[in-house]
């Protein structure tokens, strides 16, 4: 009691002691719990971004299983991989570009550029087996790679719209649920490959309906308003 008393009188604060400096502060507990924090619509943007994911990963899968095919009906065996060749291309100029969209414009933004580039891939695809066109089902696949560029985005955007206790996984749940509806692709050009009286055109209209379903999953989505800047452009803007 005499030694509390006399460290009381000396002035000196509790929260110096040993003991004290222990136990966590308020202010970390704050910091605790904004990091524990539920972050709005969560689960619906991880459902809906592995759901854009996966039709873009379907219909570009199921385009590279036909379009050699197509190539060689065409009679040009020996260059049948063209058009799988231009949906690597298509993704590789498109990648930045698409990238530069969502900074400036948003993620939505990016997204639906890419769906509307796929929608209009696979109506090119269409009219190329339509027309006996290689050139046109070449132009088809490098659109095709645009849309592929910006459903990839959605690996990150799952890591940005959720709590920091679920980033790890939400990418990984996004990957997962993509990798197993990819192989929907060749599965659905084979069964409606004769549908129509061009093979395999069923599928790209069809196609062409899934990324149009695509852009409507991207207006449902809770996504933030506000454009992403670099911290330098925020703190000259103001915030």
């Amino acid at each position: 009691m005499a030694d509390t008393m006399s460290a009381d009188k000396g002035g000196k604060d509790p929260a110096e002691t040993g003991y004290a400096r222990l136990l966590p502060s308020s202010g970390d507990k704050g910091a605790d719990q904004k990091a524990e924090a539920p972050v709005p619509y969560q689960f619906w943007n991880l459902a809906l971004l592995g759901l854009t994911f996966s039709l873009a990963q379907s219909t570009v899968s199921g385009h590279l299983t036909v379009s050699p095919l197509v190539v060689d009906d065409l009679g040009y065996s020996n260059i049948s991989t063209l058009p799988v060749f231009a949906v690597d291309v298509g993704a590789m100029v498109s990648a930045w570009f698409i990238g530069w969209v969502m900074r400036k414009q948003g993620r939505r933004a990016g997204f639906l550029l890419g769906e509307f580039a796929g929608m209009l891939a696979c109506l090119t695809c269409a009219g190329a087996l339509y027309l006996n066109s290689l050139a046109l089902l070449t132009i088809g696949g490098f659109l095709l790679g645009i849309w592929s560029a910006a459903a990839y985005y959605a690996r990150f955007v799952a890591g940005d719209v959720v709590s920091e206790r679920l980033k790890g996984r939400a990418v990984s749940w996004v990957l997962v649920g993509s990798s197993i509806c990819a192989s929907a692709g060749p599965v659905l050009a084979t069964r409606t490959s004769t549908v129509l009286p061009r093979q395999f055109m069923a599928f790209y209209l069809i196609a062409a309906i899934l990324a149009l379903v695509s852009m409507i999953v991207a207006f449902l989505m809770k996504l933030p308003n506000h454009r992403h800047r670099h911290p330098a452009e925020a703190e000259a803007g103001g915030g």
